[in-house]
């Protein structure tokens, strides 16, 4: 006489045979009659469509204009802290740091009137871009955290490095987006153009 378990086992093999052969019918059908199904969205098709929800529709001039005006006001704080250098050499290195490091935020964030957040997060991670994308991602923490320090020795020298490799991985970062820049930015480097060396 068969035990309890066994029986309880056959059954739940032949509900989920009968549940597996239902959907199969059922997905078959709907194929044959013109109605297949959108396949399952992953985790990250949800999380894009999330902040995508986010985000009003914009017309073209609108995008344009939201670009114009976020990378204006980018570069004007990023170019009016340069008139706080002296501060930061003298000690005081948050009037600059605060304006460079926003001002670059605002120049990136630019880009997403263009293309859409999410799909410009996904460009900026991209195998040719995500080295100076975690470079710039780094050098920007690590200016705040430098900046922020109560007491550090060689802050200033430390920050003004940090806010150079901000600036070099942000032109980098920049120049993969115009078709063979970088490789002319590194053969000028080579040849010594860029530097101001003589060129041949």
């Amino acid at each position: 006489m068969p035990d309890l378990a066994s029986v309880s086992s056959f059954i739940e093999d032949r509900r989920a045979s009968a549940s597996g052969a239902y959907e199969s019918v059922r997905v078959s059908t709907r194929r044959l009659l013109g109605q297949e199904e959108a396949p399952l969205k992953t985790r990250a098709e949800e999380l894009e469509e999330y902040v995508c929800s986010f985000c009003p529709s914009l017309t073209y001039k609108q995008r344009l204009i939201g670009f114009g005006v976020c990378l204006t006001l980018g570069f004007i704080l990023t170019f009016g802290a340069l008139f706080r250098i002296v501060r930061l050499v003298a000690g005081n290195p948050l009037p600059f740091v605060i304006n460079y490091s926003i001002g670059n935020v605002i120049s990136i964030c630019a880009s997403f009137f263009l293309n859409g957040p999410w799909a410009q997060i996904k460009k900026m991670f991209e195998p040719t871009r995500v080295v100076a994308t975690g470079v710039y991602i780094t050098t920007l923490g690590l200016t705040f955290a430098v900046a922020l320090a109560p007491r550090m020795p060689l802050r200033a020298p430390l920050l003004v490095t940090l806010v150079v490799l901000q600036f070099m991985s942000f032109i980098w970062y920049a120049l993969s987006y115009i078709p063979f820049a970088r490789e002319w930015a590194a053969g000028a480097c080579r040849s010594g153009r860029c530097c101001g060396g003589d060129s041949v």
